[in-house]
């Protein structure tokens, strides 16, 4: 493993390319049979400290690996180097095609959206004056009180030091604290209600 780097990129396509149909061609062998010498050479090239580069190959203990006849390995290795697959002990074009960072996913947006669409259907919203694009997360930060309806309201501090506002007549009090509780424990994965001031 080099740097961390346990893993390289297969690309589609392979197991179909004539190249390798050549190649088995050439040496009297199965396609499968190069296509396992391939995958070793890539595994080999991405394990190396200096990634691409191959290193020494014991041909007799991978003929015992992959179960072919002693020399085979060796005949299939050479074909790959005349068909420029490997150039000075490299894997050709290894930089090319094994970046050391991925490219950036592109698709994110359009896979959060989706799963946005999904949780929607199972829950719809409730239409309860809250502006409905904003999501359960913010939707308690962005509810607006309506002009004329302000109640005064005062702050207190319940024992988990959250600050709480509560009306300031018990005529109709608010269940604060219970509504802030019921939003953490159903949306756990939502920021915490840290203070609740009479504007919220």
């Amino acid at each position: 493993m080099a740097g961390g780097i346990d893993w390289f990129r297969w690309h589609h396509g392979s197991v179909t390319d004539p190249k390798f149909q050549l190649i088995a061609k050439k040496t009297s062998v199965r396609v499968g049979d190069v296509l396992a010498v391939w995958a070793f050479v890539l595994e080999k090239a991405s394990a190396n400290l200096d990634r691409g580069s191959i290193g020494d190959i014991d041909f007799e203990a991978l003929d015992l690996h992959l179960g072919i006849d002693d020399g085979t390995s060796e005949r299939i290795f050479e074909a790959m180097k005349s068909r420029a697959l490997i150039l000075e002990d490299r894997v050709s074009k290894w930089e090319e095609r094994q970046p050391k960072r991925e490219r950036e996913d592109t698709t994110a947006a359009e896979r959060k959206r989706r799963q946005r669409e999904r949780e929607q259907e199972k829950n719809p919203p409730v239409d309860d004056g809250v502006n409905s694009n904003v999501t359960p997360c913010h939707t308690m930060s962005h509810h607006v009180t309506p002009r004329g309806e302000e109640r005064r309201e005062e702050l207190t501090t319940n024992p988990n030091g959250l600050v709480v506002a509560s009306p300031a007549d018990d005529r109709h009090p608010c269940p604060h604290q219970e509504i802030i509780a019921l939003y953490h424990e159903v949306l756990p994965m939502c920021p915490r209600v840290r203070d609740w001031t009479p504007a919220r």
